[in-house]
């Protein structure tokens, strides 16, 4: 049984946990009808920060969101709940042009991150594509200053680096707590010469020196000490 983060239980008030029941239920004419009752309809937010748009969401019930949508709902639901970063992960990138279509900001974040980063830490280079299609900044950071092309790093995601940097995510961005800088990542040398993985790796650290970065990359421990300095980025950044 699919195990869900976002329902009906995150409301208080009993007419608006029947509506958000009802939208996780999938009924999308009684929800409607239910929905009419409330004083703020389809736009009903939970303490948390749900919302019916986003339950619906979670569900991939397509057909759901865009009667929500055609209903009235806010696309950006809730500032830190963005259905938009919830859409990421769906198994199609459908759900998640509708939400952009209807308005969503493709910078919408879940809890201070945004939904780029998600996309690039899981590898999913259509939904990402998608986002920068509809305006997103591809160096936009989460709240301790990570950029979505250093999620991708630290996971592995060699593919995804190769994209966010052919469209033009920064390399020279460093988290200011720890000196971290997508390059360092680069470095670890325990993958099978003969896999896809390795080469789409060397294709990034050719791209890497290309651009100037020194190389091997410096220690965060060093970068944090330029950063203190305000030497970090050097000169030849860009």
């Amino acid at each position: 049984m699919t195990q869900y983060f976002f329902t009906s239980s995150s409301y208080d008030e009993p007419s608006q946990r029947e509506f958000a029941a009802l939208v996780a239920k999938g009924d999308v004419d009684k929800a409607l009808k239910a929905a009419s009752k409330l004083a703020y309809g389809v736009n009903c937010a939970a303490p948390d920060g749900v919302t019916p748009l986003l339950v619906a969401v979670e569900r991939e019930n397509r057909d759901m969101v865009l009667a929500l949508l055609d209903a009235g709902a806010q696309p950006d639901g809730d500032s830190q709940k963005a259905p938009v970063f919830q859409a990421v992960s769906c198994s199609t990138p459908d759900i998640l042009r509708d939400l952009l279509d209807a308005g969503a900001d493709p910078n919408g974040m879940m809890d201070t991150v945004p939904a780029l980063c998600d996309a690039a830490l899981h590898n999913r280079i259509a939904a990402a594509e998608l986002l920068l299609s509809y305006g997103a900044d591809v160096n936009s950071q989460n709240s301790i200053g990570v950029t979505a092309i250093n999620k991708a790093a630290s996971a592995e995601q060699w593919d995804m680096v190769n994209f966010l940097m052919d469209h033009g995510a920064s390399i020279w961005i460093a988290a200011p707590a720890s000196g971290s800088t997508m390059p360092r990542f680069a470095i670890n040398d325990r993958m099978d010469p003969n896999s896809a993985l390795w080469r789409s790796r060397e294709a990034a650290i050719q791209k890497i020196k290309a651009a100037g970065f020194p190389w091997p990359p410096p220690h965060p421990k060093e970068v944090k000490r330029l950063l203190s300095e305000g030497k970090w980025p050097p000169p030849q950044a860009h």
